[in-house]
């Protein structure tokens, strides 16, 4: 594999990409979880869908984000 401009690996660059992607996947993956489980359970939903979100989305978004950034800056 071919290196980038600043002599970064390829297998650093692909590693960091593959974080990014995976976190966002996983962030994408809570907000869906979240957003059912308020429409499955009316009573309870949305506490359960504010710390679903506070405990993995929000935290895995910004990681994502962070990986996502760091991985466009290398490439």
């Amino acid at each position: 594999m071919a290196e980038t401009a600043r002599n970064t690996p390829g297998w650093f660059v692909v590693l960091i990409w593959t974080l990014s992607l995976t976190t966002l996947g996983a962030a994408g993956w809570a907000l869906l979880a979240a957003w059912r489980r308020r429409h499955e359970h009316p009573t309870e939903g949305r506490r359960a869908q504010a710390s679903c979100l506070a405990v993995f989305a929000v935290p895995t978004l910004l990681m994502g984000l962070f990986f996502l950034s760091w991985a466009i800056g290398i490439s």
